[in-house]
């Protein structure tokens, strides 16, 4: 058993080895080559992911290997935190982006395939931390380098459609008790919807979606350390009873000699 769980923790570690080198070097490439503020976003979390990873499997590696009970304890507390971490952030993420208080999204009909969402469908923690003024410059400006989205005045302004981005005021002018979003909306193609509230609650069903995508890999990320946490105790627990042993043949031994040495 013990060979056993020594083999299966260096195959693990291995693989967690090339991961870290693979995010590590992400990392390193989106900082020599990151063309955007959206793209230099990602280079720090693969940067310290990375570098977690690595230690973290180097630490389980040698512990293995040479047998370190001390190295294999170091190595069983980071992959507990990084348990740990994974479930408090699925938990939080899921009460926070998942759940919200309308309707996904309300289906446009001018025959153009949108689809348009209302930003008081979703939590007023989501509205005050993650879309708010300060943080929501950040994302525009990403959205806006992307191309992505929010190209469309809501429906309920009638403005009439000229092309995909380029909509006007009737001549009638703008309905009564229009939508803020109304007067929001600019031509121009560094403005247009961004700044509109129906552009940051399409941001947050398109967080919540790729949330739902991502929660089954989680899940299953977290049942894979689980998996090495147990075997990681095993390997643990046999190289402890393997030095116990050890000792106690030793004292046994020197029990022996000791009684011959007094015949």
């Amino acid at each position: 058993m013990a060979r056993v769980s020594n083999y299966i923790i260096s195959i693990i570690n291995v693989i967690f080895i090339i991961f870290g080198l693979v995010a590590l070097g992400s990392g390193v490439y989106i900082h020599v080559h990151g063309v955007n503020h959206c793209q230099k976003l990602m280079q720090n979390p693969l940067l310290i992911m990375g570098v977690f990873v690595l230690v973290m499997s180097l630490l389980g590696l040698l512990g293995s290997f040479m047998k370190d009970n001390s190295l294999l304890m170091l190595y069983l507390a980071m992959i507990f935190f990084l348990i740990f971490g994974l479930i408090v952030m699925t938990i939080t993420v899921f009460a926070f982006v998942v759940t919200h208080k309308g309707d996904s999204g309300i289906k446009a009909n001018d025959g153009l395939g949108f689809k348009e969402y209302r930003l008081e469908d979703f939590s007023k923690w989501l509205q005050m931390h993650v879309v708010d003024t300060y943080h929501w410059i950040p994302i525009k400006n990403c959205l806006i380098d992307a191309g992505s989205g929010c190209c469309k005045p809501p429906t309920s302004c009638d403005l009439e459609y000229k092309n995909a981005t380029f909509w006007t005021v009737p001549t009638s002018g703008l309905p009564k008790n229009t939508d803020t979003d109304c007067t929001t909306w600019n031509n121009k193609q560094d403005l247009l919807c961004y700044d509109c509230n129906s552009c940051r609650a399409g941001f947050l069903a398109n967080l919540r979606n790729s949330y739902m995508l991502l929660a089954p890999y989680n899940i299953l990320t977290i049942c894979f350390l689980l998996l090495t946490y147990f075997v990681g105790c095993c390997a643990r627990r046999s190289i402890k009873y393997r030095f116990w042993c050890i000792e106690k043949l030793a004292q046994e031994f020197n029990g022996m000699f000791r009684i011959q040495n007094l015949n």
